[in-house]
C-alpha cells in the first residue's frame, strides 16, 4: 500500500499483510526486518507450508454462502466494513474462510490473512501484532497496547499512503479475512481485538474492510451484533445454507474416490455403500462437516478394507490398537468442555444430560433454570463455553425459543467412558438424577404449573432408565401416583370426533358430521400401561420380593374405579370389560373397539337406522391398544377380584352385552374390504359364547335376535355361521343357530369370504 515497498510482512495475533516499508535505506530496512522476522507468524499465511493440505469448501458446496461473501467483497460502495461468519464447532467455517481467500488472492482482492489456531504458540494470541512504520519509533512498538500498534504501525502509515499516493493507493486491494478468532487466547482478548479493528476502521481515510470467521460465542454474537451491530453482515451457518445437501454431495463424491483410488478399489461390492449408509451419515453429522470429513478420513486409509471400516462406523466397535475412527471429533468437544470452568462441570453435565437423555422434552432457559433450581440467568452462565456445541437462545431471541445441541454424535462422545474421560455421562445414574429432580418438583410448594409440567415429562422419559437405589426406591413409594396416571392418560379428554354417516335411501349420500363423545378408555392409554407394568416388576434393591406396584395397589384401584365411573355405561363400559376376559385379546382388541364404539354411537345418534341408516364408521378413531402383556393381566387380576372391582368385576352379563354388539355390527356395519372383522368374530365369538351362557337373560336375547328382520338378512361368510351350525344340536347355541336361519345339512358351496357389510335390499 505505500510507495518503495519491498517484501515486507505484517503479521501478528490478528493478520498478515504482504506489503510495504519505506526505509531510508538498506541498512537500516535490514535491521527493521531483523527485529520484525522472529514476531511473524508465518503459519497464520493462508498459503503458508506450516498449513498444508488446508480444509477448504468442496466442489459444489457451500455455494450460497461463498456467493453471499463474493457478492459483499466485491460491492464498491460498503455500508458494512466487517461480515461475520459464525456457526457451531465443526461447521465448515475455516473452509470458507481458505476458500474466500484463494478466490480474492487470484482476483487480486486480498489484502491480509490471518489464520488464527490454539495449537500454535504463534497462532494463538495477539501479542505479535506486527505491522511496519518508521523504524526510528523502535522495536518497543511491538510491545505497546494492540490500539497503539495499530495507530502507529496500520492507521498512520495507510492514510499517509493514501494523502501522497491516492491513486496507486486506490488500486490496492483491502480485504483482510481472520478466521478462528474464537481461538485468540481468551475472551477479553477476543473483544479487545474486535474493538481495535472497529476503531481502526473509523479513523482509516480508505478503510480495510474485513471478513471474520468464528464460532457463536455468547460474547462475540453480543460484540459484533450490537457494539458493532450497523458495521457488520451476518452470515450463520445454520439449516438455511442447506448443509445437509451439501453433505451428502461430499460424502458421495469422497465415497466415488475411495472406488477409483483406493488399492482395494476395483473389488469393492457393487453399490457400495447403500443409500441407506449415506443417509446415516449425513444425519450423524447434524448439519456439520466435520463429522462427516472425520468419518471420511477414517474409511478411505490406504491400508484397510473401506467397507470394514464403515461397519466400525457404525457399530462403534473398538478399533485394533490405538486408532479411534473419531479422534479428531473427539479432540474437538474435549477441547471446548475443557474450558468449562470445574465448579461449572456438574451442572453442564446436568444440563447435557437433560437435552441427550430425554429428547422429546423441549426446554427453554427459563423451564431448565426452574427444574435445576437454578437463580435467573444462571443457565447463561453455566454453559458460557459450550455456545458452539449448543444453541442458546438469548432474551432477545423472544420467548418459547429452545435449547439443543448442535452436533447428533455429541451423545455419541459424552455417553462413552472411553472418548469424554471425566466428562462422561453414566446413563442409569443421569436417569435417576433426573427422576429425583422430578420428584421434588412433584411435591415443591413453590412450583409453578409449568415447571410441573416439564417436570412430569422428564420423568416420564427417565424412569425406565434409571438406576433404582434405596433412596429412589423410597421416594417412589411417596410418590402420588394418582395425579400422575392421570397426567399420563390426559389426552383422552372429551372431543369432536369426525366421522362419516352413510344413508340407504334411494342410492348413498355421504354427510359429515361431528359428534362429541369421549372414544378413549383412558386407562387402556399406552404410557399408562407402560408406567404401571412398570411397577409391577420394579422391586427394591434390599428386597427382590418388594415390588412397587404392591405399595400403590391400593392408590392404582381407586384410580381405576374412578376411571371407569367417569367413563359412560353407554359408550360400552360393560362390554370393554369383557373383552379382558377374551384369550388373546391383544390380538383383536382393535376390531372389537371399533365395532363397540360404531354400535354405541349407532344407538345414540342414529335411532331411526331400522332398514334405512346404517352405523356411523369413525374416520380417525384414536383406538386404544393393549400393548403390554403384563398390564393386560394387572387389569385381569382387578376385575376378577369382585373385592377390588366391585360392580366392574367380570360377569356373564357383561360378555352377553359384547355378544349382542358384535352380532349388531356384523348386521349393520359397512366397512372398507379390507377390514377383516368377521375374522375376529371367528375367533372371539365362541368363547364369549361360552362366558355368557352363564347369564340367565341369555335365552331372551337370543329370541330378540331371531324376531329381528334386519337380523334375519344378514349375509355372512359360510365359515361364520358353521361356528353356530356345529354347536346347534346344543341347548346354549340352538336358539342362536336358529335366529341366523341355519338349516341341518346345508350343503352350500363354501365361498372365501370377500364381502363389504351392509344393508341390502331384498
Amino acid at each position: 500500500m505505500f510507495s518503495k515497498a519491498k517484501n515486507t510482512v505484517i503479521t501478528g495475533g490478528l493478520f498478515q499483510m504482504q506489503q510495504i516499508h519505506e526505509a531510508k535505506d538498506d541498512e537500516s530496512q535490514q535491521a527493521f526486518m531483523d527485529v520484525l522476522q522472529p514476531k511473524v507468524a508465518l503459519g497464520a499465511f493462508h498459503d503458508s507450508a506450516e498449513r498444508r493440505d488446508p480444509p477448504r469448501c468442496h466442489p459444489g458446496t457451500r455455494t450460497h454462502a461463498l456467493k453471499a461473501i463474493m457478492d459483499w467483497v466485491r460491492r464498491a460502495e460498503k455500508v458494512c466494513m466487517f461480515m461475520w461468519l459464525y456457526g457451531p464447532a465443526g461447521a465448515g467455517k475455516t473452509a470458507i474462510a481458505q476458500t474466500i481467500a484463494e478466490q480474492c488472492r487470484s482476483s487480486n482482492l486480498l489484502a491480509a490473512t490471518f489464520f488464527f489456531s490454539h495449537m500454535t504458540a504463534d497462532r494463538n494470541n495477539e501479542r505479535s501484532l506486527c505491522s511496519f512504520g518508521e523504524f526510528a519509533k523502535g522495536p518497543l512498538l511491538l510491545t505497546r497496547a494492540l490500539d497503539t500498534q495499530l495507530h502507529d504501525l496500520l492507521i498512520s502509515p495507510l492514510n499517509k499512503a493514501a494523502k501522497e499516493n491516492a491513486p496507486e493507493f486506490n488500486s490496492r486491494p483491502r480485504l483482510v479475512i481472520l478466521d478462528g478468532l474464537d481461538e485468540c487466547s481468551d475472551a477479553r482478548t477476543q473483544l479487545n481485538v474486535l474493538k481495535a479493528l472497529a476503531h481502526a476502521a473509523e479513523q482509516l481515510h480508505k478503510p480495510l474492510f474485513f471478513f471474520i470467521a468464528t464460532r457463536p460465542e455468547f460474547y462475540l454474537r453480543k460484540t459484533l451484533s450490537k457494539a458493532m451491530g450497523t458495521k457488520t453482515s451476518r452470515i450463520s451457518l445454520d439449516d438455511e445454507q442447506h448443509p445437509r445437501a451439501d453433505i451428502e454431495v461430499f460424502l458421495r463424491s469422497k465415497f466415488a474416490d475411495i472406488v477409483d483410488d483406493h488399492p482395494a478399489g476395483p473389488y469393492l461390492p457393487d453399490h457400495w455403500p447403500s443409500e441407506e449408509e449415506i443417509s446415516h451419515i449425513v444425519t450423524k453429522s447434524s448439519g456439520q462437516f466435520i463429522y462427516a470429513s472425520t468419518v471420511m478420513r477414517f474409511i478411505e486409509a490406504y491400508d484397510h478394507m473401506p467397507p470394514e471400516r464403515l461397519r466400525i462406523i457404525f457399530s462403534a466397535a473398538p478399533v485394533a490398537g490405538n486408532e479411534s475412527p473419531f479422534a479428531e471429533l473427539d479432540a474437538l468437544y474435549l477441547r471446548i468442555f475443557s474450558a468449562v470452568p470445574t465448579h461449572n462441570v456438574e451442572n453442564v453435565l446436568d444440563i447435557m444430560s437433560i437435552l441427550l437423555l430425554t429428547p422429546g422434552v423441549e426446554m427453554t432457559p427459563s423451564q431448565l433454570s426452574d427444574f435445576l433450581a437454578y437463580n435467573p440467568g444462571e443457565v447463561y452462565a453455566i454453559l458460557t463455553a459450550l455456545h458452539s456445541l449448543i444453541a442458546i437462545p438469548s432474551a432477545d431471541d423472544g420467548p418459547g425459543r429452545h435449547l439443543y445441541t448442535f452436533h447428533a454424535s455429541l451423545s455419541d462422545f459424552l455417553l462413552d467412558r472411553s472418548r469424554s474421560g471425566e466428562f462422561y455421562i453414566d446413563k442409569p445414574r443421569a436417569y435417576a438424577k433426573l427422576t429425583k429432580l422430578s420428584l421434588k418438583q412433584f411435591t415443591s410448594p413453590n412450583g409453578t404449573k409449568e415447571a410441573l409440567k416439564t417436570a412430569r415429562m422428564i420423568f416420564k422419559e427417565s424412569i425406565f432408565h434409571a438406576l433404582i437405589d434405596t433412596t429412589l426406591f423410597c421416594d417412589l413409594i411417596s410418590m402420588d401416583i394418582i395425579i400422575h396416571l392421570s397426567w399420563l392418560c390426559s389426552g383422552g379428554r372429551e372431543e369432536q370426533v369426525s366421522v362419516d354417516r352413510t344413508y340407504w335411501q334411494s342410492g348413498t349420500v355421504f354427510a359429515w358430521e361431528k359428534i362429541p363423545t369421549r372414544t378413549l378408555f383412558r386407562p387402556l392409554d399406552p404410557d399408562v400401561q407402560k408406567f404401571v407394568a412398570w411397577l409391577q416388576r420394579t422391586s427394591s434393591p434390599a428386597s427382590p420380593d418388594d415390588y412397587l406396584l404392591h405399595h400403590h395397589r391400593d392408590a392404582f384401584d381407586r384410580w381405576l374405579l374412578s376411571e371407569l365411573e367417569e367413563y359412560p355405561a353407554r359408550l360400552g363400559r360393560d362390554e370393554l370389560i369383557a373383552m379382558l376376559e377374551v384369550e388373546n385379546i391383544s390380538a383383536y382388541f382393535n376390531e372389537l373397539y371399533a365395532a363397540l364404539v360404531n354400535i354405541v354411537v349407532l344407538y345414540e345418534w342414529s335411532p331411526g337406522w331400522h332398514g334405512r341408516s346404517i352405523p356411523i364408521k369413525l374416520k380417525s378413531l384414536p383406538n386404544p391398544t393393549l400393548e403390554v402383556e403384563q398390564y393386560l393381566e394387572i387389569l385381569r387380576s382387578f376385575f376378577a377380584s369382585e373385592q377390588r372391582s366391585g360392580k366392574h368385576c367380570f360377569h356373564p352379563d357383561k360378555n352377553l352385552r359384547l355378544v349382542s354388539s358384535i352380532v349388531l355390527f356384523l348386521c349393520l356395519g359397512r366397512h372398507e374390504e379390507e377390514d377383516n372383522f368377521e375374522d375376529v368374530a371367528l375367533e372371539c365369538l365362541p368363547g364369549i359364547l361360552l362366558r355368557a351362557a352363564g347369564s340367565p337373560r341369555f335365552p331372551s336375547r337370543m329370541s330378540d335376535f331371531s324376531s329381528s328382520a334386519m337380523f334375519a338378512r344378514l349375509r355372512i361368510s359360510r365359515q361364520l355361521k358353521d361356528i353356530f351350525f356345529k354347536n346347534a344340536h346344543t341347548p346354549l347355541l340352538g336358539n342362536f343357530s336358529t335366529a341366523l336361519g341355519i338349516r341341518n345339512g346345508s350343503n352350500q358351496p363354501y365361498k372365501k369370504y370377500v364381502i363389504r357389510y351392509g344393508v341390502t335390499a331384498d
